[in-house]
């Protein structure tokens, strides 16, 4: 799941704090902004079923490996 992503990634602390993110929208998957905080990370939905970013606000950006 996109909460648990963001946690192990260093974006947020808690899983509330995710989910808080998520639905203030402040996250955005590949230039995508999400608000389901539902949402799961798909490899297929990744750059070269490789790599994602995510972006947190205007500034904060984490990219995550799916190797």
């Amino acid at each position: 799941p996109l909460v648990d992503a963001l946690i192990s990634a260093g974006i947020s602390k808690s899983k509330r704090d995710a989910r808080t993110l998520i639905q203030q929208g402040s996250i955005q998957l590949n230039g995508v902004k999400i608000t389901d905080t539902a949402a799961v990370l798909h490899a297929e939905e990744a750059f070269d079923h490789e790599f994602s970013i995510l972006k947190k606000g205007k500034k904060n950006y984490f990219v995550l490996n799916f190797r």
